[in-house]
């Protein structure tokens, strides 16, 4: 007596429609957040900086506010523009963009958007 096969049809077109799905969803490109031209040299200058004048504009206020503010400021800043655009640009134009830039990091920070897993205490008021 012989064995009946079974047809393979449901499992060929299982197969084949998986490979297409496959093939479709890893063909979405995904545009990068940053150009990638800074170099580490001045991210950290710029980090630096911008952490000094943090602290100058307001020193009672804790390290940890400070770090997600510039944290947040230098990557706006490498969003915005590539490395070789801040040779171009005017001084009154970078100084508003990073008045701008401070303003909206702060609105974050202050929404706890920023800075995950850093706790940055809250200054109470009297």
């Amino acid at each position: 007596m012989e064995q009946k096969k079974k047809n393979g049809g449901p499992y060929w077109i299982t197969l084949v429609l998986s490979l297409i799905l496959l093939l479709c969803s890893c063909s979405k490109q995904i545009k990068p957040v940053y150009s990638g031209d800074h170099h580490t040299v001045n991210i950290r200058g710029m980090w630096q900086i911008c952490y000094f004048s943090m602290k100058k504009s307001n020193p009672f206020g804790p390290d940890p506010f400070h770090w997600g503010m510039c944290d947040c400021i230098v990557d706006e800043s490498r969003k915005t523009y590539k490395n070789s655009d801040y040779e171009n640009i005017d001084s009154e134009s970078l100084t508003r963009f990073f008045q701008e830039a401070t303003g909206k990091c702060a609105l974050r920070i202050k929404s706890g958007k920023v800075g995950e897993g850093i706790e940055i205490p809250q200054m109470r008021t009297m």
